[in-house]
């Protein structure tokens, strides 16, 4: 694993490409229908082969796939090409392509996706990269949030690289609280409803995930392996000296 560049702070789990997902059930809580912003810092090592394997960061719907439901996705093609979307109340599929991460393979980048009851707007490393109108309501009861995950026609996609510090809002996210949160870490949580925790609990033989928002959005963690990731020192294993 190389150094870090513009790394978060805290926790993440590492996903090896074959296998391995967080899966957060729904809540209320995970259901902002108008305005909501979604944050993730994202190390990817390789692109998929093939175009309709996306390779998966964070993203919220029916285990079988994203499709026209109500949902939202950051995901990034064969190509780098980083593609966002959410379902819309009209049955659209609000998917739209913005930005390109082929250059920074091995890095750490910073993504973050706001709606604004409007428009979705789209940010790589603090940068607004796209936009596309959208009507609400964007979430509703039914759907789980996945890391690192995806079913695509039937197949299981899966990242191979890290996924740290996970956020949602249950608002619209200022273009300067979103430089914020990736220049100087600075810790939001103002309508925070999820967040990567930085402790880990063991749970029923499952390792799970604590949610630090305050809200119990708890997750489980099938097969990923928890890392800290810290300044620019390379991403080691929870608990130890041993690098990823």
């Amino acid at each position: 694993m190389s150094h870090l560049v513009k790394p978060p702070f805290g926790l993440g789990y590492y996903f090896n490409g074959v296998a391995g997902k967080v899966e957060i059930p729904d809540s209320p809580s995970l259901q902002p229908d108008t305005y909501f912003t979604v944050v993730a810092w994202a190390l990817v090592r390789t692109l998929p082969q093939v175009d309709y394997d996306h390779v998966p960061i964070i993203w919220r719907g029916n285990n079988i796939g994203w499709g026209n439901d109500y949902h939202f996705r950051i995901a990034i093609r064969s190509d780098g090409t980083v593609t966002w979307g959410s379902g819309g109340q009209d049955g659209a599929e609000y998917f739209f392509d913005g930005g390109n991460i082929s250059d920074k393979l091995n890095q750490f980048v910073f993504y973050a996706y706001v709606a604004d009851g409007a428009t979705l707007r789209a940010y790589i490393n603090a940068v607004e990269v796209a936009t596309r109108g959208a009507t609400p309501p964007y979430m509703v009861a039914g759907y789980k949030t996945y890391l690192g995950w995806a079913n695509r026609n039937g197949v299981d996609v899966y990242v191979n690289g890290i996924v740290s510090e996970a956020r949602m809002y249950s608002r619209v996210l200022t273009p300067e609280e979103i430089s914020d949160l990736y220049n100087i870490g600075r810790n939001i949580m103002d309508d925070c409803v999820l967040k990567l925790g930085t402790v880990g609990l063991v749970r029923g033989g499952g390792t799970q995930w604590l949610d630090e928002s305050g809200y119990g959005n708890h997750g489980t963690v099938y097969g990923a392996i928890r890392v800290r990731c810290c300044h620019c020192n390379p991403v080691v294993r929870y608990g130890t000296a041993t690098p990823i």
